[in-house]
């Protein structure tokens, strides 16, 4: 992946920023005085479900996971990539009140990856004094609360069905995901995951 600067990142955010809407000058100032461009490796933890974390990220380049513990078994909740927001649901148990006996979310980069973070508090602060801001998180937001509630509907198509589902909602190609993640956000075994694979080469 080719190396980042923030007179790079930034810019690409804020187009993105623009396809969901208008933004004026200032609120280019004040997210751009609240942030911070971060890179990360591949495999790198980035929150570990346990401690607080302080950050949201706008991802730049690169992809991350979001999994959370269950029985011993890591639960993949969602991936993201490119001009999508990644965060923690620790943002809301900050803003809301927080229960020490809550699991967090883990977020681990599966690839190089480029972001812009910001603090919670800060990008709480932009959404009460920015019009836009908050139009541009609760779209990217409703997005992907709306995929959350129909998983379980996808989770109940056949296997080649649930992953052509979705591959036509993210924005990435699944192909990018290592397969024992990938399976698991399918809610399929890794040999099923295989002959779908087989079955969509056909």
């Amino acid at each position: 992946m080719k190396n980042f600067d923030p007179e790079e990142a930034y810019p690409l955010l804020f187009e993105n920023f623009r396809r969901i809407f208008p933004i004026p000058l200032v609120l280019v100032r004040d997210f751009t005085q609240r942030s911070v461009m971060i890179e990360f490796k591949k495999s790198d933890m980035i929150t570990d479900g346990v401690q607080l974390s302080e950050y949201s990220y706008f991802i730049i380049r690169g992809l991350i996971m979001c999994y959370t513990p269950n029985d011993g078994t890591n639960v993949v909740r969602w991936i993201r990539s490119e001009d999508d927001y990644a965060y923690s649901m620790d943002m809301f148990r900050i803003k809301f009140g927080y229960d020490p006996r809550l699991i967090g979310n883990i977020l681990v980069a599966m690839e190089d990856t480029v972001v812009i973070g910001i603090k919670h508090e800060d990008i709480f602060w932009l959404q009460d004094n920015s019009i836009e801001m908050g139009i541009i998180v609760n779209t990217l937001m409703t997005f992907h609360t709306g995929l959350d509630q129909q998983m379980p509907r996808i989770h109940s198509l056949a296997p080649v069905e649930r992953y052509k589902e979705i591959q036509q909602r993210v924005s990435y190609d699944l192909s990018r995901v290592p397969d024992i993640y990938l399976a698991s956000f399918l809610n399929i075994t890794l040999r099923e995951l295989k002959e779908v694979r087989e079955s969509i080469q056909q």
